[in-house]
């Protein structure tokens, strides 16, 4: 690997955990009982705050569900990434194989057909 690729992955990883931390922050304070941070990290870290109560019970949860979502999702994408590009494919071979001489409008819409069967 050179410097250069090395580099440019280093700083693409870098912005992607930067923007991770500021979504999982907006997350936190966004909602119908808004918060500052410093709300939220005197509630979380010094003293309790009833206010901040919310990202205990609602917040949380809903933000720890949507990283396990999209880590699976990713991971599925990253496993079944060669199955994806290639079943639009095949099933467009298939409809074209039943419709001699298709065209990639007729094949588009013989897709739903066999999809649905």
């Amino acid at each position: 690997m050179t410097k250069s690729l090395r580099l440019k992955i280093g700083l693409s990883f870098a912005c992607t955990a930067l923007f991770f931390v500021l979504l999982l922050l907006y997350s936190m304070t966004a909602g119908s009982i808004p918060l500052t941070l410093s709300q939220l990290f005197k509630g979380l870290f010094v003293s309790f705050d009833q206010s901040v109560s919310v990202v205990y019970d609602l917040r949380f949860p809903r933000i720890a569900v949507a990283i396990l979502a999209g880590a699976a999702l990713a991971g599925e994408v990253l496993v079944e990434g060669d199955r994806l590009i290639q079943a639009p494919q095949a099933v467009l071979a298939q409809v074209q194989a039943h419709v001699p001489g298709a065209g990639h409008q007729v094949a588009a819409d013989g897709l739903h057909h066999v999809l649905r069967q």
